[in-house]
């Protein structure tokens, strides 16, 4: 959630945390913000539903489920530390 918050903060777009919806809403928007594929953030909206799943009905996520997150959140920060370095570099501290 944290990169796809700050490639939309990086494009000009602060989703409305009010609103419901609003994770769905930076997910969906990662091909117009970082110019991922359509299957990267539907692949992240899946995750992102069985997580709400678990938080309101209580099923167990899989260990599967988990891996598979947490390695869509490393490449999906990989993609966005790149497109910070190429077109937003003064958003960037340096090391």
């Amino acid at each position: 959630m944290q990169s796809a918050l700050a490639a939309m903060l990086a494009a000009g777009y602060r989703p409305s945390t009010t609103e419901p919806g609003h994770h769905q809403t930076m997910i969906q928007t990662l091909p117009l913000t970082l110019g991922v594929s359509n299957e990267v953030w539907v692949v992240l909206d899946a995750l992102r539903r069985q997580r709400n799943a678990n938080d309101y009905t209580g099923q167990p996520i899989t260990s599967q489920a988990v891996a598979e997150c947490l390695a869509q959140a490393r490449a999906l920060e990989r993609v966005l530390i790149d497109h910070l370095r190429t077109r937003h570099a003064h958003f960037l501290v340096p090391a």
